[in-house]
């Protein structure tokens, strides 16, 4: 029968280490050896392990016309959650945007027709909030960029 020796822990590491490259910023250091080994080393959110790069982030935005506001502002469940005017509105989902992709996020505006998603609501049993309304939104970007129709939540 063949013996395995096993290496120690510490020596793996820097093998490891050294062949990975440089780390820098790129993970977070949990908890340290006595020695000052990395014990538990996870990735940095938002970065990817290969490169320093910001992970690809694609998040749709729901986006109005004034008279699709008026609309929303007359269904919503959560009027106190929205702006009190449209070009508040706009003027703040400007902001998001540019501020967000700034950050290396794809924003991309789904146009959202305010009857379609109420009505989307009342199919899946949803009040029609915020949460509802983002919720119809990734739908909707889903299905425009894999043309997989919108999903139905199930209940259990």
């Amino acid at each position: 029968m063949l013996a395995l020796r096993r290496a120690p822990a510490p020596q793996l590491i820097r093998v490891f280490d050294e062949l990975r490259g440089p780390r820098d910023g790129l993970v977070k250091i949990r908890r340290r050896s006595a020695t000052g080994e990395a014990l538990f080393a996870r990735p940095r959110l938002g970065r990817t392990w290969a490169s320093g790069q910001a992970a690809k982030q694609h998040l749709g935005f729901a986006w109005y016309t004034k008279g699709q506001w008026v609309r929303l502002r007359e269904l919503a469940a959560d009027l106190e959650a929205l702006d009190d005017s449209y070009e508040d509105w706009l003027r703040t989902a400007e902001k998001l945007v540019a501020d967000l992709s700034a950050k290396g996020v794809r924003v991309e505006r789904v146009p959202l027709n305010v009857e379609a998603a109420a009505e989307w609501c009342v199919k899946q049993g949803r009040p029609f909030n915020s949460a509802a309304r983002a919720a119809f939104t990734a739908e909707l970007l889903r299905k425009r960029t894999t043309g997989v129709g919108v999903r139905r939540r199930t209940r259990g």
